[in-house]
């Protein structure tokens, strides 16, 4: 099975939006989570107690998404972990209502996008499923001498025989007769 942490996140936005049974299941499982976590954290959660567990529990599941969301997106993991503390944090602890629901935004639509996506690769026969992202290395610009290069080869127009022998027919014009150039 091939899986989505291998494709890059915009091949796993294509592969989600490409298959809307799989994007809209992929919502409802990976992006109520941090709606979850968000309402427990900010309503119900009073100090440890039980929905406090159900917020980390959340934030664990979450996490592991975001970071390799992060890793695909910024090429290195240690901005990847600082962007999971930052939006997942933001998402539980912040007290400015836009800012919250700004990160649970982030979280809901990267879950989404991710776990419909490993949906829509399971769905997939094996010889469709798209090949992973591999990173282009940096190579030297190729320079070809001018007295090298192989000029292009010119197209061949084919015209058929009957088209110039055949005389173009006399339009009449204003009285005046004109000779159809086509």
């Amino acid at each position: 099975m091939k899986s989505a942490a291998k494709l890059g996140v915009i091949g796993q936005v294509r592969s989600a939006m490409g298959n809307p049974v799989a994007l809209f299941l992929g919502a409802l499982f990976g992006g109520f989570v941090p709606v979850g976590s968000h309402h427990l954290a900010h309503y119900e959660a009073r100090g440890f107690d039980i929905a406090a567990l159900l917020v980390v529990g959340g934030l664990i599941y979450s996490a592991k998404t975001v970071y390799q969301w992060g890793k695909l997106a910024f090429e290195c993991p240690w901005k990847a972990i600082g962007f999971v503390v930052l939006v997942e944090g933001i998402m539980v602890a912040s007290k400015t209502p836009w800012l919250s629901f700004a990160a649970l935004a982030y979280l809901v639509v990267i879950n989404a996008m991710a776990t419909g996506c490993q949906l829509a690769l399971r769905d997939m026969p094996a010889e469709v499923k798209p090949k992973a992202v591999k990173q282009p290395k940096a190579v030297a610009p190729i320079v070809v001498e001018a007295s090298k290069a192989v000029p292009a080869k010119p197209k061949r127009v084919r015209r058929s025989p009957a088209r110039d022998t055949i005389p173009a027919p006399a339009l009449e014009v204003s009285g005046e007769y004109e000779v159809d150039a086509a």
